[in-house]
């Protein structure tokens, strides 16, 4: 940087200011259908894995008579 050249430093100023990815001009925007695939993935194994817990915890429950930690009363 030299004294001919001030508006670089200035460039640099409010290049510093703009978010950071703002300054990687290869990232692009994600598309909405992808977002959307994502959260229905993560969603859907949230869910089958709550289902999942709860099928082999009726399924300890049927072997055993309890899934341990409840007192059968």
């Amino acid at each position: 940087m030299t004294n001919h050249d001030p508006d670089l430093f200035r460039r640099e100023a409010l290049d510093s200011l703009k978010p950071s990815t703002a300054r990687y001009a290869g990232l692009r925007p994600v598309p909405a259908r992808l977002t959307l695939a994502f959260w229905l993935l993560l969603v859907g194994c949230t869910i089958a894995g709550l289902a999942g817990w709860q099928f082999v915890s009726l399924l300890l429950e049927g072997l055993f008579g309890t899934t341990g930690g409840r007192a059968n009363g």
